[in-house]
């Protein structure tokens, strides 16, 4: 699984790739990737605390 960085360090990369598009509709495709990514590192972090809170749900039995 990619960490939340890693996906947060690719939109970041396609929203800089916007301002290279030749056209609006390669534009609206990589504002789509960008937000993709960052809602996929949301995931990632929610899954992650998701992971940590059960762990210390198991400790503290």
């Amino acid at each position: 699984m990619d960490s939340p960085q890693h996906c947060r360090d690719q939109s970041a990369e396609c929203i800089r790739l916007i301002g290279l598009a030749h056209s609006e509709a390669q534009a609206q495709v990589l504002r789509n990737l960008a937000s993709s990514w960052s809602r996929l590192a949301g995931q990632i972090d929610r899954y992650n605390a998701l992971i940590r809170e059960q762990s210390r749900s198991v400790v503290q039995k």
